[in-house]
């Protein structure tokens, strides 16, 4: 029998909610988190949503996380405090330097690989402990001669737990990738400003299966 064989009755007891745990292996073993951290992360992003108007935010330039492009891309934060003024979050900084979360392979697997980086910030928060409520991350990956190819997300709040995780890559861009840093951050900020209005258990699925 082949994979894909295999795969279609798995997929289609996806959309069942109440088989949503039998997926439960399949999603952990592509890098989703336990249920338990995903309980976390749905907590601490119910707090995010409710704090537009106190909130400290503290935004961070994008890195490219593989270590292609050493310093960063400087300008990206402007453009993410610009769009969350616009949205009335009226506590938004630029951060005055890059967050000490050294480059990694980036490997087969996006889903782990996006999550695993998401905790290494969540760990430096925790440990550096920097001024702010919440901590923006953006993530900007481009091969050393080619356009951009993958934009990632993390928040984290002040204790280091992760309260949003996203991950963009060529299936999302809809043919036309973004052709620069500040176009791919605005894009990526969009975005989690439309997650925010959604439930956080579809943000987060339970047992990683949405």
């Amino acid at each position: 029998m082949s994979i894909r064989t295999l795969l279609l009755p798995l997929l289609l007891l996806a959309g069942i909610q109440a088989c949503k745990p039998m997926m439960y292996p399949l999603a952990r073993a592509f890098g989703s988190p336990s249920e338990g951290e995903l309980k976390k992360c749905r907590a601490a992003f119910d707090r995010l949503k409710t704090g537009q108007a106190t909130l400290r935010l503290k935004l961070y330039p994008a890195l490219d996380p593989v270590g292609h492009r050493k310093s960063g891309y400087p300008g990206t934060t402007a453009v993410q405090a610009d769009l969350l003024a616009a949205k009335a979050w009226s506590h938004c900084s630029a951060a005055d330097a890059l967050p000490g979360v050294a480059a990694t392979p980036l490997g087969s697997n996006q889903m782990r690989y996006s999550w695993n980086r998401a905790r290494d910030y969540g760990k430096w928060v925790a440990s550096a402990r920097p001024e702010g409520d919440f901590h923006v991350f953006t993530e900007i990956l481009a091969g050393p001669s080619s356009g951009i190819i993958g934009i990632q997300m993390y928040v984290v709040d002040a204790s280091g737990q992760v309260a949003y995780q996203r991950l963009m890559n060529s299936h999302h861009f809809g043919g036309t990738p973004p052709g620069d840093a500040e176009t791919a951050s605005r894009l990526i900020l969009q975005v989690f400003l439309r997650d925010l209005e959604r439930p956080s258990d579809q943000v987060f699925p339970p047992y990683g299966v949405g």
